[in-house]
């Protein structure tokens, strides 16, 4: 048995091997600081980990000056490269500076913050203090910096950074998933980092820029900057780790040139996401959105968001908790403007089955009783519009002279974006239509045709019913599980 003086001098030997391997391995600090910014999370390793590692130290000793990853959400990528990352580099870089960019402050600003919660720890200022200390005259969330005049900076895509700079670009998810099919929006992201972000550089001849995202877009940021390297910018090394491999392949490590064989149908994480998961990943994401997240391959598009083989029917309607209609408006009534559109849907254990869809050109008076009209007929649990131009004036004029339960929502994005994020719940066979109404062939017709088709009206008014509906069951199912919380807690107290 040890003595008291052993124990130390072993707990001083264990100190200091821990010491000399985060100096020497990224991976090792991963798993020595984790618990300081994951403390209910229990470490979990996998050779990507040790991979991508490798790949950001080779950046570190500037072997790669141009990195992008490529990999699926929620594999640690945010951890291992804005995180641990720039950490790690101060131990060896101290008067490094630092630019980092998500699509949102909120993001960047969570990241920062998760930085400087690793540098200011005891664990950390023990071991590095001397050099890496947070100064007390710039320490905000959003930067900061140390003792040497290495920095750290979070902004976020379209922020200001004039008269900054960086040794080290990182862009960390700088386009939203909700925004990925928007040309606007994308573009707005690609000019941003091309002529803002990129420019940062304080010596291009040594200096860093690293991406790392999944895939959203065949033109999203990863997709602009490959067709630069194809164009002649050949300076983009390219890590690509999808969640199953479609092809036997050997993967080499940058530094170390071990090598690793996959196989196809290999699983990235399978201790996260074995096959049961990552079936119902792709059955909630469609298959488009499966393969450009998760496997990183966007596919160019045919044009039709929606296929007609998509659709399921039914004969009879089975029992349902709630019934909601959706109402697109218009007020014009010439033969190129849109119908005013109103569905009717019903929530079911298995999905959602639309009951009725009622399209007509109306003008402002007789939009009002057609909406009472619709009402009585259906009595459904919410009638919800679009709270903006002819919808505003009928929301008010609704809710001061009846009883209708009517709600003005919010939306946002194009409407190809709001199609396309409820295309997976109709990709996945969970909207039904009924056999032989006579309108289901000009609403498949119409949602078929889009975005080329001559009317959207119909579109409209299902992009917002599908996304209500979800929001509302989502609701449901939180205040069930709170419910039943609060009712454990209570047999709890009185037992």
């Amino acid at each position: 048995m040890l003595t008291d003086k052993e124990q130390l001098e072993y707990l001083q030997l264990l100190q200091d091997e821990d010491y000399y391997k985060c100096e020497q391995s990224l991976s090792h600090f991963v798993r020595s600081a984790w618990n300081i910014i994951e403390p209910g999370t229990k470490y979990l390793h996998n050779w990507h980990i040790d991979l991508i590692c490798e790949y950001l130290t080779a950046v570190q000793q500037q072997q790669i000056k141009k990195l992008i990853i490529n990999i699926p959400f929620r594999q640690s990528k945010s951890i291992l490269a804005s995180i641990m990352f720039p950490c790690w580099t101060w131990i060896h870089q101290p008067t490094s500076r630092w630019i980092f960019a998500s699509y949102a402050q909120d993001l960047s600003t969570e990241l920062s913050v998760k930085r400087r919660r690793i540098i200011q720890s005891e664990w950390y200022q023990s071991k590095w203090g001397g050099k890496d200390k947070i100064t007390t005259d710039t320490n905000i969330k959003t930067w900061f910096a140390n003792s040497q005049e290495g920095s750290m900076l979070a902004t976020s895509v379209g922020g200001s950074i004039t008269g900054k700079g960086g040794n080290y670009l990182l862009g960390d998810d700088v386009l939203k998933t909700e925004e990925a099919q928007s040309d606007v929006k994308r573009k707005a992201a690609n000019d941003w980092f091309d002529n803002t972000f990129s420019t940062r550089l304080n010596d291009r001849k040594k200096d860093a820029i690293i991406l790392i995202m999944h895939r959203l877009h065949i033109d999203d940021l990863t997709g602009h900057l490959l067709r630069k390297k194809f164009e002649g910018d050949h300076q983009y090394e390219v890590l690509t780790l999808p969640m199953v491999e479609t092809k036997d392949r050997i993967i080499s490590y940058p530094i170390s040139q071990k090598q690793i064989q996959r196989r196809e149908g290999d699983i990235l994480w399978e201790a996260r996401n074995g096959i049961q998961e990552i079936q119902a990943i792709k059955e909630e994401m469609g298959t488009a959105g499966f393969e450009a997240q998760c496997q990183q391959s966007p596919q160019i598009k045919s044009g039709n968001l929606i296929k007609r083989e998509w659709w399921k029917y039914y004969k009879e309607i089975p029992s349902y908790t709630a019934k909601y209609q959706s109402w697109d408006t218009a007020i014009k009534t010439k033969e190129e403007n849109d119908y005013t559109a109103c569905i009717t849907m019903v929530v079911t254990k298995t999905g959602y089955y639309i009951t009725d869809v009622w399209r007509f050109k109306v003008e402002a008076p007789e939009l009002k009783r057609a909406v009472i009209q619709q009402y009585h007929k259906e009595l459904p649990t919410a009638v919800i519009v679009e709270d903006k131009a002819s919808g505003q004036g009928l929301i008010q004029e609704i809710k001061r002279e009846t009883s209708i339960p009517i709600i003005g929502i919010q939306v946002s994005g194009d409407k190809k974006e709001r199609l396309n994020a409820q295309s997976p719940t109709i990709e996945a066979g969970k909207v039904y239509l009924p056999e032989n109404a006579g309108w289901v062939v000009d609403f498949v017709d119409e949602l078929s045709a889009f975005p080329s088709g001559r009317h959207d009206d119909q579109i409209d008014a299902l992009s917002q019913l599908l996304k209500y509906a979800k929001e509302k069951g989502q609701q449901k199912a939180y205040m069930e599980s709170t419910a039943y919380d609060i009712d454990s807690l209570r047999q709890m107290l009185e037992a």
